[in-house]
């Protein structure tokens, strides 16, 4: 079993702060401004340097306009792509209404039913 290490949980909520804001092309002085952080503890929130409060964090999610719960969730490329999916899955799948999920899974039938006919 893997030892339990903090900080590497703070290194991915840093690591997915970044990620959505430059996704949303957001700065980082835009987003500190939008949360009431000032942009030097924004800039020591991304680099990893200091714990964040959850009440800090949902500030960012609301600015962000996106749920807290994403933070938790690798966003960035791992070298098994194929987790990283199994786990946003889970995510979106918890986290939708239900009209959102059929619209999704619909979609997917139409990627799969395409890609079979290509292969």
């Amino acid at each position: 079993m893997e030892k339990y290490d903090p900080k590497r949980l703070q290194q991915l909520i840093a690591n997915n702060i970044v990620v959505l804001r430059q996704k949303k092309n957001i700065l980082q002085k835009d987003l500190a401004s939008k949360t009431g952080i000032k942009p030097i503890d924004l800039a020591r929130i991304e680099n990893g340097e200091i714990d964040i409060q959850l009440s800090i964090l949902e500030k960012i999610a609301i600015a962000l306009k996106v749920p807290s719960t994403i933070f938790f969730i690798s966003l960035q490329n791992e070298k098994r792509p194929d987790i990283n999916f199994i786990e946003r899955a889970k995510f979106f799948y918890n986290n939708m209404d239900k009209e959102s999920m059929d619209i999704i899974l619909r979609l997917m039938e139409i990627f799969v039913e395409n890609r079979l006919r290509v292969t």
